[in-house]
């Protein structure tokens, strides 16, 4: 029988216990203490793609990960539409090609994620992870525990770790998240360790993941069952596994004054390692911003009548069961990048494209404000590139390395 454990990390535990509200903070009232920035810009180094008669053609880039290594810096791609990784040179000369379609060892069905580690590189699919060497050599296949659940739910596993277990989220319908089907809403669910406890397989929790408020049941005349309706502002706890340190990372967004991330690392025995907030300057939010979000909503729920302009009545119940906060949430989501940072993109700014790096050190030092080209998506960092994939106009991609510079010291 499989045992199930719970040990909460006693920070976690306590902020779950309070109410949240949005845009609302109990701190006493004074004069904004913001995060400290270093603005960055980057321009054009490397990038390899759209070569008609060569071997640099993507269907689908689905990672970037970069690795230094003797013989110099490798470029890894994984690719979920061809379900391999090309090892790349930055300059874009092809080294090797690994995996392909298929359930057989050292191939992929599916793939989303991969992950480059000091020794060796992995790739998660739908049901397993596969494990190569550097150079592309096929190691072994570590086969997820599908009979493992969390009250029912299958779980999403998310990252293989060094100790040989996984860490995963339960996969729960939206409809019963909202509580459309009758039982109260889920708010909350946890990040769980999956590992082997002699012949068995054990459940540990991590860390509890907010989505308090985030998709609420909406009525919708002629439809038996209530629709879910997805707030525009409230953000549920960002949750990233990072295998490099060993660690967890989840972000509170929601829950926390306006213009704030919290960041909590966790290790893998449920201990805090590290905490910090970053305060930035609130984005306020329009009430032409507000209107716009209440006619798109209000527009999908019409045209399930079949009807293409909701009526004042639809807008006003939308209007009511939206939640508008005082300010826009910092961001929809965190990224863990390997050079030690998490990364985030702002959810609105004056400019477009700006991301934030946190460094993951004590203190409350400044973090960098770093201003990407719209269409490019950052995946790995190292101390002079970022790098990542960008999709031109006719829907092209490319695997581009951008030279990161201080905005200080000029392009």
């Amino acid at each position: 029988m499989n045992r199930r454990r719970t040990r909460l990390p006693l920070r976690l535990a306590a902020w779950l216990a309070t109410p949240i509200l949005a845009g609302c903070s109990d701190t006493p009232e004074r004069g904004p203490e913001f995060t400290p920035v270093q603005d960055w810009v980057t321009e054009p180094d490397y990038e390899f793609g759209d070569t008609m008669e060569g071997d640099a053609v993507f269907g689908s880039v689905t990672d970037v990960n970069v690795h230094s290594s003797a013989d110099g810096l490798r470029v890894y791609v994984l690719d979920g539409r061809s379900s391999e990784v090309t090892i790349w040179t930055p300059d874009g000369t092809l080294i090797r090609r690994v995996g392909r379609d298929g359930p057989g060892p050292g191939e992929f069905q599916r793939p989303v994620d991969l992950v480059v580690l000091q020794d060796r590189f992995h790739v998660s699919d739908e049901r397993r992870f596969t494990t190569f060497a550097l150079d592309g050599e096929f190691l072994r296949t570590n086969m997820v525990p599908l009979s493992m659940s969390w009250r029912g739910f299958r779980l999403r596993h998310q990252a293989l770790f060094a100790d040989g277990s996984v860490v995963a989220t339960p996969i729960v319908p939206t409809r019963i998240m909202a509580g459309s089907m009758g039982d109260d809403p889920v708010d909350v669910l946890p990040a769980v360790r999956v590992f082997r406890e002699g012949s068995a397989w054990a459940l540990d929790t991590l860390a509890l993941i907010s989505y308090r408020n985030w998709v609420v049941p909406f009525r919708v005349p002629g439809e038996t069952l209530p629709a879910n309706l997805t707030q525009e502002w409230v953000v549920p706890d960002s949750f990233r596994p990072d295998p490099v340190s060993g660690h967890v990372i989840v972000a509170r967004i929601e829950a926390v004054p306006p213009g704030t991330i919290e960041l909590i690392e966790i290790s893998l025995g449920g201990d805090t390692v590290w905490t910090r907030q970053v305060r930035l300057p609130p984005m306020p939010i329009g009430e032409d911003e507000a209107e716009a979000i209440v006619l798109q909503r209000a527009a999908a729920f019409a045209s399930w009548g079949g009807d293409s302009i909701p009526s004042p009545s639809l807008r006003r119940r939308v209007r009511d069961a939206i939640v508008v906060p005082e300010a826009w949430p910092v961001t929809r989501g965190i990224r863990v990048m390997p050079n030690g940072e998490i990364w985030f993109r702002a959810a609105k700014s004056d400019v477009p494209g700006v991301w934030y790096a946190v460094p993951r050190a004590d203190g409350d030092g400044p973090v960098r404000r770093i201003t990407l080209p719209e269409s490019f998506n950052p995946r790995d960092v190292t101390e002079t590139h970022v790098w990542g994939e960008r999709r031109d106009e006719l829907g092209i991609e490319y695997v581009v390395g951008r030279r990161m510079i201080a905005a200080s010291e000029g392009i």
